[in-house]
């Protein structure tokens, strides 16, 4: 009879402890020292049952801290529908209203889930702001020699090299000749729309979709037709097939990596028949890739625009969602659109300012960020088991949530009858802001669900928060 081995033992063991309840999500386990001498076997023996374990999420590892019991997956959102069809294009008409909702989502609150803010605990956060002051004090000793003038596109140098020995391993096509500065990723999509279309053409994006990028098309005069997209695999590209063929669509703005609101990460394969798709229409594709470094996987996932061979991908990220918001940096790959935006850049806001480019080449420089990025992704995915721990305590049974792959919002789907602006309203009275879900597409299709940011999270808040909300769910 073969012998079971010893750390299959204790793997098992442990995990029948995890299945019945024993041990629960956010326990931390014994060290590697500890275990290795209350079982009497070697430190070996007990991380070979670790890591099988971790192979099974079944565990997490945190660095300086030990192993800790993960939060399974909870039951994916139902998308109000999921019909592969071709809806018809339609002005977005947010006006007021959404101005309304984001000012007051975006008022400071006790429990702010409501902006998509990232946390500004992390070390590099204010080393960022740290190296803004040290550019200005050297901008402002070289001013005092002769005037520095504009840091016309595509901007400076220094930041422009850094980016593409950031994101050239990631992408041939990322290369300093094709990339512009902007003033965040926002200013990104603007000029990549303008480049691609005018006045009254039509968009297609996903749905749900941000709510900044339907202010921006709303801004533009342009129209949209909004594709069906799922918490696995982003856009529908049955939806959209069926769209381009009976409508004469200008471009599709999509995320590809950790989609806001829905948090999915699309899959290569699924990136690469979007992009065949697209060269069959002949059809540029904007790609917003500004959560794309907070994925949850050990290796940061490809944009779109590393399968791009015909340069039509206008890719669009920035470091508002991983740094701080604040600095306003961001930058655009745009392929053979590259003369346009940088011609479109300069007649809009002509620059972006020097001080705070030089502040985020530095920050690139070396491998700092990318420490960074490895600290922030295990925090996140930790608040994110911690965050729907919590939601499936306290929420009716009736709500559904996504479980995403990266980044800090989750999205919900909340009981039949809620009127998640109601909602939202009631909460602010709470000192709690959430996102209603009317503000994630054109029409009227998410009114029962709402967005929520975790970056932020803390125990006892949150759970306070999240208990106060379930008590307005139930009054609703």
């Amino acid at each position: 009879m073969t012998q079971i081995p010893r750390y299959q033992q204790l793997a098992d063991m442990l995990r029948q402890q995890i299945d019945q309840g024993i041990l629960s999500p956010g326990d931390k386990l014994p060290s590697v020292r500890r275990f290795s001498q209350t079982q009497k076997v070697s430190p070996g023996t007990v991380l070979s049952c670790y890591n099988q374990l971790e192979q099974l999420q079944l565990i997490e590892a945190r660095p300086q801290s030990g192993y800790y019991v993960r939060q399974p997956p909870p039951t994916r959102v139902k998308q109000p529908d999921q019909a592969v069809q071709a809806c018809d294009p339609v002005e977005v008409t947010m006006g007021d209203l959404a101005l309304q909702v984001v000012t007051a989502t975006d008022t400071a609150t006790n429990l702010p889930m409501g902006p998509a803010y990232p946390s500004n605990e992390f070390g590099l956060t204010h080393q960022l702001w740290r190296n803004v002051a040290r550019q200005g004090r050297l901008l402002a000793r070289e001013q005092a020699v002769a005037p520095l003038g504009y840091s016309v596109p595509p901007g400076e140098p220094e930041l422009i090299r850094q980016l593409a020995r950031q994101y050239g391993p990631l992408c041939m096509a990322i290369n300093p000749e094709h990339l512009l500065v902007t003033n965040g990723c926002q200013e990104a999509l603007s000029l990549s729309l303008q480049a691609v279309s005018s006045s009254g053409d039509i968009i297609a994006v996903e749905s749900p979709v941000f709510y900044g990028t339907l202010q921006l098309i709303e801004s533009l005069g342009l129209k949209i037709v909004e594709i069906p997209a799922n918490p696995d695999q982003g856009i529908s590209l049955e939806a959209l097939q069926l769209a381009l063929r009976q409508w004469p669509v200008k471009a599709v703005l999509t995320s590809a990596n950790i989609g806001n609101p829905l948090g999915y990460l699309m899959p290569d394969e699924h990136k690469q028949r979007l992009l065949k798709l697209l060269q069959e229409y002949d059809l540029p594709l904007i790609e917003d890739d500004v959560f794309g470094d907070l994925a949850y996987d050990n290796t940061r996932p490809l944009p779109i625009k590393a399968f791009d061979t015909d340069d039509r991908v206008l890719w669009c990220s920035s470091v508002s969602k991983t740094v701080d918001p604040g600095i306003r940096i961001g930058w655009l790959s745009a392929g053979r659109y590259h003369e346009k935006v940088n011609y479109l850049k300069y007649v809009s806001t002509m620059a972006s300012p020097a001080a705070t480019q030089q502040a985020v080449a530095e920050l690139l420089t070396g491998n700092s960020y990318n420490r960074h990025l490895r600290q922030v992704r295990q925090t996140y995915q930790r608040r994110r088991d911690q965050i729907i721990a919590q939601l499936q305590r306290y929420l009716p049974d009736e709500c559904r949530m996504t479980f995403p792959k990266g980044g800090f919002l989750i999205w919900l789907e909340l009981p039949r009858g809620i009127d998640s602006l109601r909602l939202h309203q009631l909460a602010l009275k709470h000192q709690i802001s959430i996102a209603p879900g009317i503000l994630f597409s054109a029409t009227d299709t998410y009114r029962r669900c709402i967005r929520l940011n975790y970056a932020c999270f803390e125990e006892a808040a949150f759970s306070r928060g999240i208990q106060q909300l379930a008590e307005l769910i139930d009054q609703l």
